[in-house]
């Protein structure tokens, strides 16, 4: 099983207001470590049906990724994981609500590292 990658940077508006939607943020903070729909559905109190509507959202943003595991009666055992340790989203994605680099005054900025 490959690894993720360390960092994804999220630079599309509609990868990043999926990513940040609380529920979905809750899940990628839950998938840490691979887990089943039913698991990450007791673990947030909510039925799995949602939690599979949600993690369907996060799959076709390519956030989290499902890998199956074979037939359990009728259904198939599959996991989620996420697709990188961790995300960053770029500042240019944010658009208009993006901070200005130049109007900080923060001495532990990134710009000051330059």
């Amino acid at each position: 099983m490959p690894s993720a990658p360390a960092l994804d940077i999220i630079d599309d508006p509609a990868r990043a207001r999926t990513a940040l939607q609380p529920i979905r943020l809750r899940l990628l903070h839950l998938l840490e470590r691979p887990q089943s729909a039913p698991q990450l559905a007791a673990a947030m109190a909510m039925p799995r049906q949602r939690v599979l509507y949600h993690l369907r959202k996060l799959e076709t943003e390519r956030l989290v990724e499902a890998r199956e595991h074979g037939a359990v009666g009728r259904r198939i055992d599959r996991s989620y994981v996420r697709t990188a340790t961790s995300y960053a989203i770029a500042p240019s994605t944010l658009g208009g609500v993006a901070v200005d680099p130049h109007t900080v005054a923060d001495a532990f900025s990134s710009t000051y590292l330059s």
